[in-house]
C-alpha cells in the first residue's frame, strides 16, 4: 500500500495527533504543512493558548505567527498566563521581532498610551525582559479573548493592565467587537 499524504489522513487522525503535540510551536509547524491541516488544527491548537512561563522571544514567535493569520487570531478564546521570566539574551534582535503593520502599532498605542501620554512601550517591544509590551500587543490582536488569567506582577504589567482597564471604561464603544470587545471575564492571580 502507498503512503498517503498527511492531508489526505482522515480528520479524527489529524486532530487527535494535534491535540498530542504539547508544544505550541510544534502545532504551529504541524498545522503549517498545508491548507487542509491548517483548517482543521487551527482551532483546536489555538482555542486556549496556556503560557505558564514566557519570555519576550516566546511571546514574539507566538504573535508572530497569528498576527498575519486571521482565523488563528479569531481562534484564541482563553489565554492562561504564568510567570514572565529572563531571556537567555538581554535584547530581542529586530531581525527575530514579527513584522508589525504601523496601523496596529498605532491603535494599540492610542490604548495604552492613554494615562501616559508619551509613547513608550513600543520601545520596549525589543528590550529583553519586559514581555509586558508583547503581551499588551497579544491582547490587542485576539479579538475572541473571552477568558484570561493574569499572574500580576508590579511593574512588569502597567501596558497590558492599561490597555484592560481602557477596554473596560470604554466597554460600550467597542460592543463586542475590536480589541477585547469578547472579554468576560479576567482572573488575577497576586505574586506574593
Amino acid at each position: 500500500m502507498p503512503l498517503q499524504p498527511v492531508e489526505a489522513l482522515p480528520t479524527e487522525i489529524i486532530v487527535s495527533i494535534a491535540t498530542h503535540l504539547t508544544s505550541h510551536k510544534d502545532r504551529f509547524h504541524f498545522a503549517r504543512c498545508c491548507r487542509r491541516l491548517f483548517d482543521i488544527v487551527c482551532p483546536c491548537t489555538f482555542h486556549p493558548i496556556e503560557l505558564p512561563e514566557y519570555c519576550t522571544l516566546d511571546l514574539s514567535w507566538l504573535i508572530d505567527f497569528p498576527l498575519h493569520r486571521r482565523k488563528a487570531c479569531l481562534s484564541v478564546e482563553n489565554l492562561p498566563l504564568g510567570r514572565p521570566i529572563s531571556c537567555s539574551i538581554k535584547r530581542v534582535h529586530s531581525k527575530e521581532l514579527p513584522t508589525i503593520d504601523d496601523k496596529v502599532i498605532a491603535q494599540v498605542d492610542e490604548l495604552v498610551n492613554y494615562y501616559n501620554g508619551c509613547a513608550t512601550w513600543t520601545k520596549e517591544l525589543r528590550h529583553g525582559d519586559n514581555c509586558d509590551a508583547w503581551v499588551a500587543l497579544l491582547l490587542y490582536i485576539l479579538p475572541s479573548l473571552r477568558s484570561m488569567e493574569w499572574l500580576w506582577v508590579e511593574s512588569r504589567t502597567r501596558y497590558a493592565a492599561q490597555l484592560v482597564d481602557e477596554v473596560i471604561l470604554h466597554r460600550d464603544q467597542f460592543e463586542g467587537s475590536g480589541p477585547l470587545g469578547k472579554l468576560e471575564e479576567v482572573l488575577l492571580k497576586g505574586t506574593g
